[in-house]
């Protein structure tokens, strides 16, 4: 009920920001942006808080969304975004028993996956102001984000012989599961910073590519403990984006 409740709040949200730069449209730009992320957590969750064996790893995941930004004047501008951001942390501990592929290097692994629909509120400098619409400009914003999570699982991994019991081996599978992990803190708040590259071409599709720092200010689960393990943790991500405007005015 809180996610169904959470969707039309997002999207009027950003509707609204939309409508009212509109009304300046020549101070308005909307685009839309993929990229990665590599998140962590910032402490040790799960059973891996008291298992030194299993090393904390990043998670690699997308992102994807649309980019709003609206130019209060040469130098100051406003951004907004609606994102589908993907992100966790993940343990993992290399098998002493299991050996196959080209580096013999074979891992169990635990993936804790966290998405959210996120609006950021961001305010950005350009560097550059002065320089011509036809080149590079760098910027730097900073700012803050609004998340409900959509996804809160984990994906793990195991290994199975193949091949008939009584026979000799013939192969190994690896085979995954999912399973949901509730308690995902709703919503989950988030300090950003970013700096930005905008390859400018006058009346021609600009292009950007950003490098963002994404710190959540709350816990991303909302139960210090789960099943007697420990789940008080913030997340930390990097981020680097590319995309384009569609909309320029």
């Amino acid at each position: 009920m809180q996610f169904r409740f959470w969707i039309p709040v997002i999207f009027i949200s950003f509707s609204v920001f939309i409508t009212h730069a509109q009304d300046n449209r020549r101070a308005f730009n909307l685009g839309m942006l993929m990229g990665v992320n590599a998140s962590s957590f910032t402490e040790r969750i799960g059973e891996f808080g008291a298992d030194k064996d299993y090393e904390s790893f990043i998670r690699i995941s997308p992102a994807l969304g649309l980019h709003a930004r609206y130019h209060l004047g040469k130098v100051f501008s406003l951004r907004t975004e609606l994102l589908l951001n993907t992100r966790g942390g993940s343990y993992r501990v290399e098998s002493g028993v299991i050996s196959f592929g080209n580096d013999g290097k074979n891992y169990y692994t635990k993936n804790y996956r966290l998405n959210y629909f996120e609006i950021p509120l961001m305010g950005e400098i350009d560097l550059m102001a002065n320089r011509s619409s036809q080149r590079l400009h760098i910027c730097l914003a900073a700012g803050v984000s609004y998340g409900v999570p959509v996804a809160s699982t984990l994906r793990y991994n195991g290994y199975a012989p193949t091949g008939s019991t009584s026979g000799p081996l013939v192969d190994v599978d690896e085979k995954f599961e999912v399973v949901t992990i509730g308690h995902a803190n709703n919503p989950v708040f988030n300090s950003l910073a970013e700096l930005s590259f905008d390859f400018l071409s006058g009346d021609d599709t600009p292009l950007f590519v950003r490098i963002r720092y994404c710190g959540s200010l709350n816990e991303v689960y909302d139960q210090d403990e789960i099943d007697g393990y420990n789940f008080s943790t913030k997340m930390s991500t990097w981020s680097l984006a590319f995309g384009f405007y569609f909309m320029k005015h």
